[in-house]
């Protein structure tokens, strides 16, 4: 594996243990925390990002 893939991984594998631990915590709390988990996923895996500015053709 690369060096992109053990870091993705890495990343991938502590969101969902934050996720996991996040359980037990007040709604609104774990609202925060999955919004940040998703992002944190979303920057790992690369791609378009929210509120990022790309134009695709149809």
């Amino acid at each position: 594996m690369s060096a992109k893939d053990d870091a993705q991984l890495a990343v991938f594998t502590e969101v969902k243990a934050i996720i996991e631990a996040s359980k037990d915590t007040l709604p609104a709390h774990r609202a925060e925390i999955l919004r940040k988990a998703a992002l944190a996923y979303r920057l790992a895996a690369g791609g378009t990002q929210p509120g990022g500015s790309v134009v695709e053709k149809g």
